[in-house]
């Protein structure tokens, strides 16, 4: 389902829907934990299938589940044909519920899922002098940083310093070298952006207070926090489908680490970001007052192009990382 539910801890429902094909109509459409067994995803419809018409076009049932297909089977005791194939017809229904779902990044507030002003406020804090010292001036994408940091969930992730063109500034955080390869990748094929991006991307961004949503402006006077001008600092965890994930405690206290591990390792390796080649990696560690500590490395140990080179030399890499790798075995029946 595109949207996370807080109770009390965050969770993605899997959504059911069931419709007709012939008319285009939505029956009926529930929502499920991830953690609930198939069985209760099966029950469901085979309790919905009960009540329709038993009319010849509502005797097959097409799924898109093949864990799903012989529980549902047993539980329609051959009353009803299920097959597994495609649901292009329930994708559109879902894609105009994701569009009535959808609400601009920012629009609850900093608050509204569970975070606390103290830790937002140590967020805005580290992020005005990043933005300061503008670390896009000097660095480009390519030039991708690892980022260790195992009490936030991140070993060997991935740090991108965007806004070398003078645009969209930020820190773009992917988990692991193979995703943020995968985003290379995608960027060749599409002529196009596109939404989804296939992987989690963990972002700090710094815009005009005016492009910002009027509620993240009014908490953050009210706060007193710190923002500099043109540079107000937004924070986003993006699904691998686009979809927008709760932000919490957890959240804002790791881009407060990762912004003060940064602005470190500027201040002390920045010239490193003119080089064409370094001689050894180079780290700078920050931890906050619990010793969550995040470590930063120059070069990442698995970016195959050069220190200097640029995003073409990186996407170049990631064709190559592709075509490298070993194909499966096919059989012919």
């Amino acid at each position: 389902m595109p949207a996370w539910v807080m109770d009390p801890e965050p969770y993605r429902p899997e959504i059911v829907l069931l419709m007709d094909p012939v008319t285009g109509l939505v029956v009926n459409l529930n929502t499920f934990k991830p953690s609930e067994p198939v069985g209760a995803f099966a029950g469901w419809i085979a309790d919905q299938a009960a009540g329709l018409p038993r009319h010849v076009e509502h005797r097959r049932l097409r799924i898109n589940d093949h864990e799903l297909a012989p529980v549902l089977r047993e539980k329609l005791a051959g009353d009803w044909d299920v097959v597994v194939g495609p649901t292009p017809e329930a994708e559109e229904a879902l894609a105009s519920l994701t569009a009535s779902l959808s609400a601009p990044p920012g629009a609850g507030g900093h608050f509204a899922d569970g975070a606390t002003p103290e830790v937002v406020g140590r967020f805005f804090a580290a992020a005005a002098p990043v933005f300061r010292a503008a670390p896009w001036r000097v660095a480009i994408d390519a030039q991708v940083l690892a980022v260790d940091a195992p009490r936030f969930g991140y070993e060997g992730a991935c740090l991108s310093i965007i806004g070398a063109l003078g645009e969209s500034f930020g820190l773009l955080v992917y988990a692991s070298m193979e995703d943020y390869l995968s985003v290379l990748r995608m960027a060749l094929r599409q002529r196009a952006p596109v939404n989804a991006l296939g992987v989690a991307t963990f972002a700090v961004n710094f815009d005009q207070a005016s492009e910002v949503p009027r509620r993240l402006r009014q908490e953050a006077k009210r706060q007193g926090w710190p923002v500099e001008r043109g540079g107000f600092p937004t924070l986003s965890h993006i699904d691998p489908d686009a979809v927008l994930r709760p932000l919490g405690d957890h959240d804002y206290a790791f881009a407060a680490v990762l912004l003060a591990a940064l602005l470190r390792f500027v201040q002390e390796h920045g010239r490193i970001f003119a080089a064409d080649e370094l001689p050894q990696p180079v780290q700078a560690r920050y931890e906050d007052e619990a010793g969550r500590g995040v470590v930063l490395t120059a070069p990442h140990p698995r970016a195959t192009w050069p220190w200097g080179g640029s995003a073409e030399a990186a996407a170049l890499a990631a064709v190559k990382g592709r075509r490298g790798r070993p194909r499966g075995r096919s059989s012919k029946g």
